[in-house]
């Protein structure tokens, strides 16, 4: 309301601020009386309709359920391809906790993960995409299952480094073939350790004896 109150018509029809609050103000309708399509199809487009298929997919079970969730997140994926950074920046996390909500982190974290290639050039945009992924993984989504399935290095290094501010110990644990350059290059102290643990025994040796070597000095 605040935000509305602040609004001027102006920025209200030609602003990307003004159309959030539209789309919120809709949506809000949308949700209490008719499907958004119906009550204002030349407005709403497939993120509006998605986030609208998520909320109602809250009042169903099972398969029924299942399949609202992937219809939203089909929508909403395609949606990305063609919506700019400054206008769904203030979307995706929107669609994440909706996601979540409903029992659905790992579409939640693959849509988070899409975004972040759509929006690779955008460091920024790319950097809060990686944020909100780290959110799932602290959240619940196992660090493996996060990374598996993924070819994007930077999103490794990223759960990489988040880990080692918050749980270092899990960086054992996992097998990805992009921890052991990343333990080389950021992380001496753990290194040894993984190496024993994965069973590279020689390699083990020789990272333990360097360690002890650097430990002297």
């Amino acid at each position: 309301n605040k935000q509305l109150q602040k609004t001027s018509f102006y920025e209200f029809v030609t602003t990307v601020q003004g159309k959030l609050i539209s789309s919120g103000l809709i949506r809000g309708l949308a949700y209490d009386n008719l499907p958004l399509p119906s009550l204002c199809p030349s407005f709403c487009d497939e993120i509006d309709v998605g986030l609208e298929e998520l909320s109602n997919a809250q009042n169903v079970q099972g398969k029924q359920r299942l399949n609202m969730v992937d219809s939203a997140y089909g929508k909403i994926s395609l949606a990305i391809q063609k919506t700019e950074w400054v206008y769904f920046e203030k979307l995706l996390p929107e669609c994440c906790l909706a996601l979540e909500k409903l029992g659905f982190s790992k579409h939640a974290l693959d849509l988070t993960l899409l975004a972040a290639q759509v929006y690779r050039s955008n460091k920024s945009a790319r950097d809060n995409c990686y944020r909100i992924g780290t959110g799932l993984v602290d959240r619940g989504i196992p660090a493996e299952k996060a990374l598996g399935g993924s070819e994007d290095v930077d999103w490794h290094h990223a759960v990489y480094t988040h880990l080692l501010q918050s749980n270092p110990q899990s960086l054992l644990d996992i097998k990805a073939d992009t921890i052991l350059d990343w333990l080389r290059e950021n992380q001496s102290d753990l290194l040894a350790t993984w190496l024993a643990r994965h069973q590279m025994h020689a390699q083990a040796v020789v990272a333990y004896r360097n360690k002890a070597l650097v430990d002297r000095r």
